[in-house]
């Protein structure tokens, strides 16, 4: 019960210091503009990973809907990188 929610906090965690070594920025300014965006990419895997059953399409379509997701999330902290080079 206990290890589950903190291996997650962990994991979200480890998020803003790889975007900060991709971008170049502090991992203070990382953590500040970031963090929810890390939260929020777990948040969708662990979601996916949840979901019952049901037809090949619907969840193609959803899984589709959840990695578009994450590559916008992606995308803003990518941006971030541009301006600071």
């Amino acid at each position: 019960k206990g290890a589950k929610p903190r291996l997650a906090r962990h994991r979200a965690g480890q998020r803003p210091d790889h975007f900060s070594r991709e971008t170049g920025l502090p991992l203070a300014e990382i953590t500040k503009r970031f963090q929810s965006h890390a939260s929020y990419i777990v948040l969708l895997v662990k979601a996916a990973s949840m979901q019952a059953p049901r037809a090949p399409e619907a969840r193609d379509a959803l899984n589709t809907l959840i990695l578009n997701t994450i590559d916008q999330m992606l995308a803003e902290v990518a941006r971030a990188s541009l301006k600071v080079k």
